[in-house]
This record gives C-alpha cells, sequence and structure tokens, in this order.
C-alpha cells in the first residue's frame, strides 16, 4: 500500500513539475528574439567592481565634475541610474554636466508625481540614484565606434546596451536610462536588451534610451516623456494582459507595448496630455480600482524604482531564462529576484 501511494506523490509532483515548465515555456513566448548577446570572458569586459580603472578615450572629455563610474551611492534601495552617452566622432555638449540631464530626470519626476496624485491620490516618482552629497549621479560613457558605424547596425538599442554593460553598468539594483547623443531612424525612445552570459548564468539587462540628436536644443525640460516612457519599458510595462495593449496574443515585442489610444505617457503616439495610466486598467495601481484589472498582476505603482515604497514592492517580470517577460498574468517576485541574483554573484575574472 506503501508502495503504491508514493508512486501516487511522484505522479502527483511531476504533474505539478511539467504544468510548471509548460508555463515557463509559454512564457519564453513573449520575450525578445536575436537579444545582442555579451559575455563577461570579453576581453574588453570591465567588472562592477573595476569600473574605476576605466580611462578617458578622449583627453578633453576629461572635465570637472564628470565620471566614467558609479559613483558611491547615498542609499542602497532600488533606482534609476543615468548615463550620458556619445559616439566616438560625436560633439562632447556636456549634458552630463551643465544641467541637462540633471533638469530631465527632475522634471520628470515632477510631471510622474504630480500625475499620479491626480489620477491616484498619492504621487509617486522614480528613486534616482544619488552620490553620497545628494547629487544625482550621472556617469558618461563615449563609444569606440563612430555615429556611421553605430548607425548601421541592425539593433542600435541592443547595442548601446551592450556596450553599457561591457564597461559595468549592471547594478543588480539599478535600472539604466541613457541619454545617447545621436538617432536610431524613427525613434526617439527605445528599450535596450543585451543577453549577459556571466559565471553566475545568464540575463537579460535592459536600458531606457532616449535618442537626443538635436532634440536636446529644442526642449528646455528635456525629453522627460521619453525617459518616463523608456524606463516604464524596462520595467516591464504595458503588459499583453492589459485590456488597451495594442498587440494580439500572438504578438512578441516590438512597439506593441503601447497602449492603442491617445494622451497616455504609453500611448503608441506620446502626443497630448501624458497622463499616467488614464483609464486606470491597463498598468498603473489597475488591481485598486474597480473595475480594474485584476488579471494583470504587474503593477507600475508598486515598482520597487518608485517612492515611497510600497511593502509588497514588485521587480521586472522574469522567464524561466531571465528574460523580460511581456505577458506575465501572475507576478512571480521569487523568480525575479533570482535573476537579479546573478548579477550580484558574478565571479570578477
Amino acid at each position: 500500500m506503501k508502495f503504491f501511494l508514493g508512486i501516487l506523490v511522484l505522479v502527483f509532483f511531476s504533474f505539478i513539475k511539467y504544468i510548471e515548465e509548460v508555463k515557463d515555456n509559454h512564457l519564453e513566448k513573449y520575450t525578445s528574439k536575436d537579444l545582442y548577446e555579451l559575455k563577461q570572458t570579453d576581453p574588453l569586459f570591465v567588472s562592477y567592481e573595476n569600473q574605476y580603472k576605466l580611462t578617458y578615450k578622449i583627453n578633453k572629455d576629461n572635465i570637472k565634475g564628470r565620471f566614467l563610474y558609479d559613483q558611491e551611492d547615498f542609499s542602497n534601495d532600488y533606482q534609476i541610474h543615468a548615463i550620458y552617452m556619445l559616439a566616438s566622432d560625436s560633439v562632447d555638449h556636456k549634458l552630463d554636466v551643465n544641467g541637462f540631464i540633471k533638469n530631465t530626470l527632475l522634471y520628470a519626476n515632477k510631471e510622474l508625481e504630480l500625475k499620479t496624485v491626480k489620477n491616484f491620490g498619492t504621487g509617486k516618482k522614480l528613486r534616482l540614484d544619488r552620490t553620497k552629497n545628494w547629487k544625482i549621479d550621472i556617469s558618461f560613457l563615449r563609444l569606440e565606434e563612430s555615429k556611421e558605424q553605430i548607425n548601421s547596425k541592425k539593433n542600435i538599442a541592443g547595442y548601446l546596451t551592450a556596450m553599457m554593460v561591457r564597461n559595468g553598468f549592471y547594478d543588480s539594483k539599478k535600472i539604466y536610462t541613457i541619454f545617447y547623443q545621436g538617432k536610431n531612424r524613427q525613434e526617439a525612445v527605445d528599450l535596450g536588451g543585451t543577453l549577459f552570459r556571466t559565471s553566475s548564468g545568464q540575463i537579460e539587462v535592459v536600458a531606457a534610451i532616449s535618442y537626443l540628436e538635436n532634440s536636446w536644443r529644442k526642449d528646455p525640460q528635456g525629453p522627460w516623456s521619453d525617459h518616463l516612457r523608456g524606463v516604464f519599458k524596462a520595467l516591464g510595462h504595458v503588459q499583453l494582459c492589459a485590456p488597451g495593449v495594442m498587440s494580439d496574443q500572438n504578438s512578441i515585442w516590438d512597439k506593441n507595448y503601447y497602449l492603442k489610444y491617445w494622451n497616455d505617457i504609453m500611448s503608441y503616439r506620446n502626443i497630448g496630455l501624458k497622463n499616467i495610466d488614464k483609464k486606470g486598467i491597463e498598468y498603473y495601481g489597475h488591481n485598486n480600482i474597480v473595475p480594474g484589472n485584476r488579471n494583470c498582476e504587474l503593477d507600475l505603482k508598486k515598482s520597487a524604482y518608485l517612492e515611497p515604497s510600497e511593502k509588497d514592492f514588485q521587480l521586472q517580470p522574469r522567464t524561466r531564462s531571465c528574460k523580460i517577460s511581456r505577458n506575465q498574468r501572475i507576478y512571480n517576485h521569487q523568480k525575479s529576484f533570482n535573476c537579479l541574483s546573478k548579477l550580484r554573484l558574478i565571479k570578477v575574472l
């Protein structure tokens, strides 16, 4: 009798494991394909611990107030870190030290807080990476390739993200927002991703990318809405389970993480009033509003990268392969945490 009970228990748990594997394989369908890959064994790879050894590629880039590395943090919380990125032949307009990027970050936070107070009663803003002296930490990175070489790449966003990681920007508690002084065809904002193969396993590292080109001359407030859109994408929004998302269930990635209608910051056409989840059922606070959308658990309001923090905070949605998931109806915190742990456990080679 005990033998048969043992067999039944074994079959039961094998079935449960099979169901979980089916679910995991389904989630893998809704991830980025053809990711730009980077290996820790890349001869030019610089670890986070050795960032301070980086040197300027052009001597005149070495100016007061500029840093090639992530400075010592004021807080150990999850946060947003900005990088000013130039091609090898780009003119340095010093947007990292003249206040442009700092003002963009601050204005974006002001707008985010105002709109979340108006629509949801409680204001939220992105937790920005700050130094021990409470200054906003903005890093500088000049790439090895020219504007023409970068423009000819099939996956510009992936390349920029890979170069970011190769220079040591992969802190497990940070989302990176890149201000690239260049262009990417017709895009103003993009989500860059690289499949980072490390000593502790593979993980997709993503970055929000704002393409400045000449736009920095036009808007005194900077590309604040592009920056927010990019960061929201990097956090996993808008999920396919949102009722207003553009895509159908056969879509994978592309532009279909936007909303169909206008006047929301996550609308396909980023114009108009730029509300934050204006219907309250898509990606922010949608689980607490009637009728809401309780079948889509990932909630920007609960993101670990926003402040004030929520007790049941959320990280980026991850699949078994540690890629960012586009269709995670049920948020799996442990899986997300375990994936990010790989970045903390990287062995310095």
